[in-house]
Order: structure tokens, then C-alpha cells, then sequence
């Protein structure tokens, strides 16, 4: 996480949340003790993955400045909603750069597409 972080040019902070089982509620209070300027959260949605449906409502609980990004949308997702953001020439391959630091998940059978054959298309939407 820390090298994607410095790929994207992020700062980064890791808490030590189990990530199997977390306590959402020391989550939240860690998440309230932030002052961000911006916050992007993932897009909670029916059938989403419980976890990034927490957090995205958490950080809209927190932060009303909150923005939903869906990655894994209109081709090969659940989402339809939100609006393609097109990108700026070098984004695609500073994100393939951020995207490679994640060995294991790609290459997990689950999501190994995402990393070698899908676009990598970002959806943003406001709640």
C-alpha cells in the first residue's frame, strides 16, 4: 500500500485494523480524527463487498465532501450509475504503476482480469 501510495503521489497512514473482522467502530473513530481536504470512498451498492460498503457509508457519514468512485463497473460490474472520468495523458500508466504494487490480488483468479485485460475506467458519483 505504501508504495502504491508514493507512486500516486498519497500520503499514507496504516492503522492496525484486522482486516478479516474489523471493529468498525475504532475504524470510524480512526477515520473521525482525519481532516482531509477531499475524500473519494468506495460506492456502496447492493450486493457490494460489505466491507467497502461500510467504509463508503462511513466516510459519508464523517465527511460530506465524500465522492463514490466504482471501479468495477458498467462492462463487468454491478454499478451503472456515475460519470466516466477521462483521463489525463500519463494516468493510465501511473495507475497500472500503483495497480502492480498488489501482487496477490493480481494474481488471484478473482480479480487477475482486472489487472491484465479489463480497462481501468473510473466511475465518480456524488451521493
Amino acid at each position: 500500500m505504501r508504495e502504491s501510495c508514493e507512486i500516486l503521489g498519497c500520503d499514507y497512514v496504516q492503522w492496525e485494523h484486522p482486516d478479516n473482522t474489523p471493529d468498525w467502530e475504532r475504524v470510524k473513530r480512526d477515520m473521525g480524527m482525519l481532516q482531509p481536504e477531499r475524500v473519494w470512498a468506495p460506492l456502496p451498492e447492493p450486493g457490494g463487498h460489505p466491507h467497502h460498503n461500510t467504509i463508503g457509508q462511513m466516510a459519508l457519514d464523517l465527511f460530506p465532501q465524500t465522492v463514490f468512485y466504482s471501479t468495477y463497473t458498467h462492462k463487468y460490474g454491478k454499478t451503472t450509475s456515475g460519470e466516466l472520468v477521462l483521463p489525463e495523458p500519463g494516468w493510465e500508466q501511473v495507475k497500472r504503476d500503483a495497480m502492480a504494487c498488489y501482487v496477490s490480488q493480481a494474481n488471484h483468479p478473482n480479480t487477475t482480469a482486472g489487472f491484465t485485460e479489463w480497462a481501468i475506467d473510473e466511475y465518480l458519483t456524488t451521493p
